[in-house]
This record gives structure tokens, C-alpha cells and sequence, in this order.
């Protein structure tokens, strides 16, 4: 949100809420103090389904207050959890004020401004010497803002300096230690070595740019440096969630200290000497000429050409080291490290040349003159390649090529001294392309064979050579390095939990219906290679125990039929004297639950065969005595008056079997 050129936001138009939205995501150009918190706050309880009223025709469950339900055609309803807008319609003459559905003409709940909580502890510091920097913080909860009360006024973050003693001469700058991070993650596929950019616009110089050692590109490989970071190397300036904060010279962030032309902080420039003057000769000779030397400690120099010129400012130090367009070479303006300050050149194409710094420095500068040329001898200029370093050590890499341009194939100039037509074509060409040496290559270890108790793990170990950059053949193990890895190791050696074990079941107790068998369970140790031992039931106390019975059938019993063939016993003798007979039957009969017998039909004892016996028999009495006819139940009186015909009955069926012949 805060660049005009690569930032926008791209809204959903829900209705009121979209204008919520906007504020919201505007709200990032403030440094996000803006939007730690909101004060709309969703109702959560808002009922999903409703039904209108049959008199009103609003939703009798529903407050739209708080969350406004809409219905679209052929879809359920919908709600984007946004109140509706303030004043609309809730009911009859009611409206929505503040949240809250009131009669109209009330103007609702009272707004509650927010108020802050009390301030948090100091955080760490971010550095540990030179400029860290600490922060606390603070809440809109004390209370929250409700019924369209204020926000809290002001930050909800304080930041301050911390651990501000200059950091050791040997510590490595706190810039390049965050692109050296990236060393080790691929880049688009490829690793670099990374070193800070810091050419880059006043906007961007919280950002990590880097570029890639040995090529010709940077990038931002993060969207800001850490709290702490120096805005830039001649600067105080320190850089706080990607934005750069002033620090004044007295280290307190936000403060308008300056030091003097002396370095001192809100000094009055009285404790040091001002060198000023011009430097007028003219030299005919293209050589260099001193113009002027600068002690060790200088501050707030400042050397300005009076008028463009084809001469060049130099600068070296009194062993004759050049750190600025030495040996007959010009190099690029920008920002200089130079005897432990850091040096502003600028040399613009439409006016004069300037170097300025604010010091200190280290060492004493010598300040020359890099005349004219046009008297100096013809010289020859030459296109030579440089290459980088190749981005592999076999099996194919790339290096980037550039072309630049020699003096008299000695001294490197700048490339406009070099026909441009005749410069040689560059950019990656492929290097190292020789196969890589034969390594090992280790694949992930596999499951343990066991969760505990020691068990085993196995992984794959090839013999790989790689000959190219996407291809990998894998050679016989006599070409790598011996002995290989191991392949196996062993994992899990805790002791394993006691665990309930279980005998086998029995036998079924019974051999058709329902039943039960029985098995033993038991504690023991669980470790797996070893003889378990039994250990209290207490021990497994964590795990349920299970079952030592269970029922069981091995199949259905046959049904017994309780109807059955029964004999009776014999009956009396059909004579009480004499010859006669006995008699008995087979008849179908159950038993009820009294024990006694209920005959049946013949039909129901089909399924039992009908035993064959005898059923009746002769009995022998004793003689009868004789009687009258009259008196012998035995005898009937015959046709003829006075007659009598007498014989034997059968007494069970009172069935004639033998008449005598008739007699008087």
C-alpha cells in the first residue's frame, strides 16, 4: 500500500462492508498501528436460519443489527457477519443505532471509548552492540471501543535504542550477515554467495538487496532487514519494520540531534579548525597533482569542482594506495568506503565533479588531480572476457561472461574507451562439464520395526555419479568410497509398556445352543526379543482388560417334540369268572406342564414311528357259578318267551362275543 507503482488491493464489493474493507487495508500505510485491532466486532451468536413474521415481515429471530441475513434467489441465505447500515429499518418503528435495534428517536447505547491496557516489558534487544532495538506494547482493551466509541489515540508500540556501543573492529556488518544467510538456500534452483546492495532508492533501503558474488544481478531476498539494521553505512538512521526511523546523535530514536562540523553532538562547531580553499594551477602535463592532503580525524569534507572539466579527482593515501580513479582508471560514482568513512562521489555528465563525506578518518588522504589527456600518448584499447566462477564443480555448470576493456593490456578503463562493434559476444556458457567423482547417497531411514524394546531400521545406500545437471547414474559399489554407510541401525530402545496377553479359548461347554468358553489373560512385559514375564494386573491398569469368557454356540439344538406313542396299561379281565379277555391301546399323548398326559390327534405323532404290540390278550378266572337266567347280566331273553340266550361281553366296548344258544 505504500508504493503508487507495485502495491493495490483488490476488494469484493459485499455492500457496507466493503467500504470497512478499504479503511482497513489503507490503514497499512500508518505502520499498522491502525489495524492491531478493529471495532467492528462480529456477532458469532447471529442465528442462522430464521422465518419473518406473518404481521411484520421481519425476521422475528434474527438481529440485523448485529449481522444482516440476505436471501438470494434459488439459494439459501446468506450473511457476511456485517451489521446493516446504521439508521436502517429493524422492526416497526424501529431502527438500528450503534448495534443495537431501539425505538426511533432513541439514539441507542452510549458509545464506550476505547481506552490503552497498561504498557508490556521491554522485548530483547535486536542487537547486541552498535544499534539494537527494543520494543513494548499496549492493547485497545481497557475497554474496547463499542457502540461506535473512538479507537485509542496514539501507537500501540514503543520502540527505543539499545546495546548502542560501537560493535568490535572485527564484527561482520549486520547487513551482510542477513544476505549470508541465504548462502545456503537455493536461489531459482542454484546457490550463491550473497553481499549487501545498497544502491538502491531512499524508499527501499530497509529492504534486503543483495547481490550474487562473481554475477551481475541483485535482488531483494527479503521485504525488510532486521529491527536494528542501519538505513546506510554514513547514516545513524536505523531501519524499525521495514521503515527507516531517524536516530539523532545522541542514540535516542526520534530525536533532531546533529552533530557539529566537529562531530560533536548539538555542538557549535568551536572545537575544531576549518580548512577552506581553492586549487587554481593549471598543468599542461597529463600526469597527477596533488592538490591536497587531509589529516587522519578530518570531518565534513567537501571538495567541489568550480567548473566542469575533462579532469578526474583522486584520492590515495601516503603509501601511494589509489582508492579513487588511480593508475589512470575511472571508476563509477556512488558511495566510497575510504579510510574508514564512507565518500559521496558524484560525477555527473552536465556538471562538476564532487566528493563529500562527513568523516572521520583513519588515515591521512591525499586529494590529486587526474589531468587531462588529450596530450598523453596514443594508447591501445582492448576487449578482454572475464569469467565468473563456474556454479558447479563437475557434471556441467554455468559462469557468466562480461566483457571489459584494457589499456594497453594492462590497466582496466571504462568500456566507453573500446570499440563498441568490435566487443565479443557474452553471457552463461556451460562449464566443469566432466562427471562428478562417485559418492554415496543415502535415502530416508524406513519405519522401525518396532515402537519399543529395540528394534530395526533399514535405508538405501547407492553408489550414485552424477554426469550431468539433471542426470544421475548409479554405478557399482566398488567405485565409492569404502566402507559405504550403514544400511541398518537399530531404533526404539526404550522399554516397551506391560501389555495384557490372552490365552487360546476353550472348548465350547456345551455342544449345541448357547454356551461359554473361557481363555486366561494376563499382564506381562511387552519387550520384543525377550522372554515376557508376568507382572501384576495393576501394572496394565492404563489398558482395558479383555475378556477372559465369552458365550459360544457351536449350532442350534433340534427341537424336541413332545408329542409321543403311549401304551396303556392292561385293563381288568371282561369276565369276573371264567374265560374272557384284556385289552389295552396306543394312543398320542403329550404331557402337560402338570404331568399329566393330554391324548391327541394320531396326526401329531406322525414324526415317531407307532410301536407294534399286542393289544389284547386272554384271561382265565375262575369258574362262574350257575345262575338264573334272570339274574345273569349276561343273557337276553330270546324270541321265545321263556327262553334265554346267554354268553360273554366285552366289558370296554360292550360288544356281544359269544351268545349260547337259547334255553328255558
Amino acid at each position: 500500500m505504500c508504493s503508487k507503482y507495485r502495491s493495490c488491493t483488490i476488494n469484493e464489493d459485499t455492500g457496507l462492508g466493503l467500504a470497512f474493507t478499504i479503511a482497513h487495508e489503507s490503514g497499512h500505510n500508518y505502520h499498522g498501528d491502525l489495524i492491531l485491532f478493529t471495532v467492528w466486532v462480529s456477532s458469532l451468536a447471529v442465528r442462522r436460519q430464521f422465518k419473518a413474521s406473518q404481521d411484520e415481515g421481519f425476521p422475528a429471530k434474527a438481529d440485523i443489527c448485529k449481522a444482516l441475513w440476505c436471501h438470494r434467489v434459488g439459494r439459501k441465505c446468506e450473511t457476511k457477519f456485517m451489521p446493516a447500515a446504521e439508521g436502517s429499518a429493524c422492526g416497526p418503528e424501529m431502527w438500528c443505532r450503534r448495534g443495537q435495534c431501539v425505538k426511533q428517536g432513541d439514539e441507542g447505547p452510549k458509545p464506550v471509548h476505547g481506552q490503552w491496557s497498561s504498557w508490556s516489558g521491554w522485548s530483547s534487544c535486536s542487537r547486541t552492540c552498535e544499534s539494537g532495538v527494543t520494543y513494548r506494547e499496549r492493547y485497545c482493551l481497557n475497554p474496547r471501543p463499542m457502540y461506535g466509541g473512538r479507537f485509542c489515540e496514539g501507537s500501540s508500540r514503543s520502540y527505543k535504542l539499545c546495546n548502542t556501543d560501537n560493535c568490535p573492529h572485527n564484527t561482520v556488518d549486520f547487513r551482510a550477515v542477513q544476505c549470508a544467510e541465504f548462502n545456503s538456500k537455493p536461489f531459482r534452483g542454484w546457490h550463491y554467495k550473497w553481499k549487501p546492495y545498497t544502491r538502491v532508492d531512499d524508499q527501499d533501503v530497509c529492504k534486503l538487496y543483495c547481490f550474487a558474488e562473481g554475477y551481475d544481478f541483485f535482488f531483494a531476498l527479503s521485504s525488510k532487514v532486521r529491527d536494528g539494521t542501519l538505513c546506510t553505512q554514513d547514516s545513524s538512521n536505523v531501519c524499525i519494520d521495514g521503515i527507516c526511523e531517524s536516530v539523532g546523535c545522541d542514540r535516542v530514536l526520534g530525536s533532531n540531534a546533529v552533530p557539529d562540523m566537529c562531530g560533536i553532538c548539538n555542538g557549535d562547531n568551536s572545537t575544531c579548525k576549518l580548512y577552506k580553499g581553492q586549487y587554481t594551477k593549471q598543468h599542461y602535463l597529463s600526469q597527477y597533482y596533488r592538490v591536497v592532503t587531509i589529516s587522519a580525524g578530518a570531518r565534513t569534507i567537501r571538495l567541489m569542482e568550480l567548473n566542469s572539466s575533462s579532469s578526474y579527482l583522486a584520492v590515495r593515501n601516503l603509501q601511494r594506495k589509489y582508492y579513487l580513479n588511480g593508475r589512470w582508471t575511472v571508476d563509477w560514482p556512488g558511495k566510497l568506503h575510504i579510510a574508514g568513512a564512507v565518500f559521496d562521489y558524484k560525477r555527473p555528465y552536465n556538471r562538476p565533479e564532487s566528493l563529500t563525506s562527513t568523516g572521520p578518518t583513519n588515515e591521512t588522504l591525499v586529494l590529486e588531480e587526474d589531468t587531462d589527456r588529450r596530450n598523453q600518448p596514443k594508447h591501445n584499447y582492448t576487449w578482454a572476457i572475464i569469467r565468473s566462477q563456474c556454479s558447479a564443480t563437475c557434471a556441467g555448470g554455468q559462469m557468466v561472461t562480461k566483457s571489459v576493456c584494457y589499456r594497453d593490456l594492462r590497466i582496466q578503463v571504462n568500456t566507453s574507451y573500446c570499440i563498441s562493434r568490435t566487443r565479443p559476444a557474452t553471457g552463461v556458457v556451460a562449464c566443469n562439464t566432466q562427471p562428478c567423482p562417485p559418492s554415496w547417497s543415502v535415502g530416508e531411514w524406513g519405519v522401525c520395526s518396532h515402537s519399543c524394546g529395540s528394534g530395526d531400521q533399514i535405508r538405501q545406500v547407492q553408489c550414485l555419479q552424477k554426469t550431468g545437471p539433471d542426470r544421475i547414474e548409479m554405478v557399482t559399489d566398488d567405485n565409492c568410497a569404502q566402507p559405504p554407510p550403514s544400511r541398518r541401525q537399530t531404533c526404539n530402545t526404550h522399554t516397551c509398556p506391560p501389555i495384557w496377553t490372552s490365552g487360546p479359548w476353550s472348548q465350547c461347554s456345551r455342544k449345541c445352543g448357547k454356551g461359554v468358553m473361557k481363555r486366561t489373560v494376563a499382564c506381562v512385559s511387552s519387550n520384543p526379543g525377550s522372554q515376557s514375564h508376568g507382572l501384576p494386573d495393576a501394572s496394565c491398569g492404563a489398558l482395558p482388560k479383555p475378556d477372559s469368557q465369552q458365550t459360544c454356540m457351536i449350532k442350534r439344538c433340534h427341537k424336541q417334540r413332545k408329542a409321543q406313542w403311549f401304551v396303556s396299561t392292561w385293563q381288568p379281565c371282561s369276565v369276573s369268572c371264567g374265560k374272557g379277555l384284556q385289552a389295552r391301546v396306543v394312543k398320542c399323548a403329550e404331557k402337560d406342564v402338570a404331568g399329566k398326559y393330554r391324548e391327541l390327534s394320531p396326526k401329531k405323532c406322525q414324526h415317531v414311528p407307532k410301536p407294534s404290540t399286542e393289544l389284547q390278550r386272554t384271561c382265565v378266572l375262575a369258574d362262574c357259578p350257575i345262575l338264573s337266567p334272570h339274574s345273569r347280566p349276561d343273557c337276553v331273553q330270546c324270541h321265545v318267551e321263556g327262553e334265554f340266550r346267554c354268553g360273554q361281553y366285552n366289558v370296554l366296548f360292550m360288544d356281544v362275543l359269544h351268545l349260547g344258544v337259547c334255553y328255558s
